[in-house]
Parts: C-alpha cells; sequence; structure tokens
C-alpha cells in the first residue's frame, strides 16, 4: 500500500489500483490508530479510479498539520560539524552529550509550511547562519504507524 498527499486529495495505491474518497483528510486521515486495517476496510467501498494518476505528478509534502522533528546525524564529519556549531553559539558541549546518551535526543527541524515536497527545489549547501541543508530520508509516525518517505 502507498498513501501519497496532493494539493486537495489523499490517494491510495492498492494492488496496482488508485483510491480516493471525499472523506479523507490528511491529518485524520494518517493519524489513524489502525491506519492500514481502516484503509482496507475503506477500499470495499470505493471503486479504484485510473484518472487519479494524473494527480501523482503533483504530490505534496506528506505532511500538513504535523511538525518535523529529527533526531542524530549520520556521518562523524556532521556530528564535528554540529558540535562545532554548538561550542561557536555558545551552546558548550550540548551535541556531545546528545551523542553520548544512552537513547537518542530528537530536535525540532520545521513546520510543514516550509518542507520541501518530492522534486521541490531547495539550496544546498552553507546559507548564512552556517547551517548545511541536505535532502533526507525520513519516517512518519503517526498514531501506532511507521511510514518511510524518500
Amino acid at each position: 500500500m502507498h498513501i501519497f498527499k496532493t494539493n486537495d486529495k489523499v490517494i491510495v495505491k492498492y494492488a496496482g489500483l488508485l483510491y480516493n474518497s471525499p472523506d479523507w483528510n490528511w491529518d485524520s486521515f494518517i493519524n489513524r490508530e489502525t491506519l492500514h486495517s481502516e484503509v482496507l476496510k475503506d477500499l470495499q467501498n470505493i471503486s479504484a479510479n485510473p484518472l487519479l494518476a494524473h494527480n501523482l505528478e503533483q504530490l505534496c509534502t506528506p505532511i500538513a498539520g504535523q511538525e518535523i522533528w529529527a533526531s542524530g546525524v549520520t556521518y562523524l564529519r556532521s556530528m564535528d560539524a554540529r558540535m562545532e556549531e554548538s561550542k561557536d553559539a555558545g551552546g558548550g558541549d550540548f551535541y556531545a552529550r546528545v551523542y553520548s546518551a544512552e537513547r537518542p535526543e530528537i530536535f525540532f527541524k520545521s513546520s510543514a509550511s516550509r518542507a520541501v515536497g518530492p522534486g521541490g527545489a531547495f539550496v544546498s549547501g552553507k546559507i548564512r547562519n552556517g547551517t548545511f541543508l541536505s535532502p533526507s530520508w525520513c519516517c512518519l509516525f503517526a498514531a501506532r504507524v511507521l511510514l518511510r518517505a524518500i
């Protein structure tokens, strides 16, 4: 099952077929307690619509009212850079403590309105305050479901 968000629709691709319901609102849809089973139940009452394929060319970020949070960094070089930034900004050894913590710390990254969706343009590299931007793999935790996006 694949779930897509466009400007005005939630589209589900299941078994190679595309579905949409006017009752689906992104925030309430994605935060269902048992998302997979509830969507399968919905699909029993909805006809597949091959015309939805053109909507898949206009995908949006898979978030609406949610915030974007992140945990940790992947590369040692990035860890060193974050620790240096923290020290320069008066944060002391904040990041050093994060990286050696027994459990991962999470950080607020952005509001949904500032996120760039699939195929969107963004500036990669160093920007004015010394921060580096890069595309990221992300996980969306909704209710008790883990959804993955790239």
